[in-house]
């Protein structure tokens, strides 16, 4: 391999060596949790396909909090690949330990659980007349739970029961905020390879008004 060819495979790697350390450094700055004291109230910037949200933990009945619950356009996320997309997304994004909380190990910080154990974010995909199913990311505490996303409730439910009856159940209700930006390691990867790529193009042009 030329010693040309060697200085480029090097600045490549070297930007994408960056590209992964600020993507890492950024990924835990993703959400911004609301928070009443250590009550975990909601989050924002939960990141879904291509898609940013805003979600909040509130109790209430399904026809309360979801406007009837009696149509599909009601929903956030009227398909099962889609509610339990965002009930993965809540798992991996809003219930982890970090500075603010133990979100994942203690399910109780979750507003509308009480369970020490568990706590069911219950996200409704499906209906039919007066009842509802939908899938449920499961936060457990790793002791006596473990951390899952249900594909349905476990059979339906009426759209008038209310989650304050439910100790370690509360619906997850979601609000589209806008599109996901480039991330900033995809910016520095490619200003980084572009910034290369002209340089070596400044480099060839100059060797040639040389000779």
């Amino acid at each position: 391999m030329s010693v040309k060819r060697s200085l480029i495979v090097l600045t490549v790697n070297i930007c994408f060596a960056l590209a992964i350390l600020v993507g890492g450094a950024n990924k835990s700055f993703a959400v911004i949790y609301n928070l009443n004291g250590s009550d975990l109230q909601g989050a924002d910037g939960v990141i879904i396909g291509n898609m940013a949200y805003s979600v909040q933990f509130i109790d209430g009945t399904c026809a309360n909090l979801f406007n009837g619950c009696d149509q599909l356009s009601d929903l956030d996320f009227p398909s099962v690949q889609s509610a339990t997309a965002a009930a993965q997304a809540l798992l991996d994004q809003v219930f982890v330990n970090g500075p603010f909380g133990s979100f994942d190990s203690q399910p109780s910080l979750t507003r509308g659980c009480e369970l020490p154990s568990e706590c069911n974010l219950l996200i409704p995909y499906e209906l039919s007349p007066g009842f509802a199913n939908g899938a449920a990311a499961v936060n457990g505490s790793g002791i006596t739970s473990n951390d899952r996303v249900v594909s349905d409730f476990g059979g339906v439910i009426s759209i008038n029961n209310d989650t304050i009856n439910s100790v370690p159940a509360t619906w997850a209700i979601f609000t589209q905020t806008g599109t996901v930006p480039l991330p900033q390691s995809a910016i520095l990867y490619i200003s980084c390879i572009s910034v290369t790529a002209f340089a070596w193009y400044a480099k060839g042009v100059r060797s040639k008004k040389e000779v």
